[in-house]
């Protein structure tokens, strides 16, 4: 994996830190989760794959919320978020188990 790359994932963790400690909030998740997954230049579409469709559970999930005129995610939208967010970091544990 090159260096670029290794940089990619280590963001993509950061922001998924950053955002459980509510340091960032879901539309700047969402923003940052695409740009660097774009970034990626050499990740398997397999994996791209299952973390995008976790991605996009959480942009479907805002984007609802914003229709439906809400300031705050509902229990089971905040249930849904946090699966796919935990499901997004197994999927980087899997590919780039550093902690640094």
């Amino acid at each position: 994996m090159s260096e670029y790359d290794q940089r990619q994932y280590k963001l993509l963790k950061s922001r998924i830190v950053q955002f459980r400690e509510g340091q960032i909030g879901l539309p700047r998740l969402i923003s940052d989760l695409d740009a660097l997954l774009c970034a990626l230049q050499s990740a398997d579409e397999a994996w791209k794959s299952s973390f995008q469709e976790n991605w996009g559970l959480l942009e479907e999930v805002y984007a609802t919320a914003l229709d439906r005129g809400k300031q705050e995610l509902g229990p089971e939208d905040r249930k849904l978020v946090d699966q796919a967010v935990e499901k997004m970091s197994e999927l980087l544990e899997a590919v780039w188990p550093q902690s640094d």
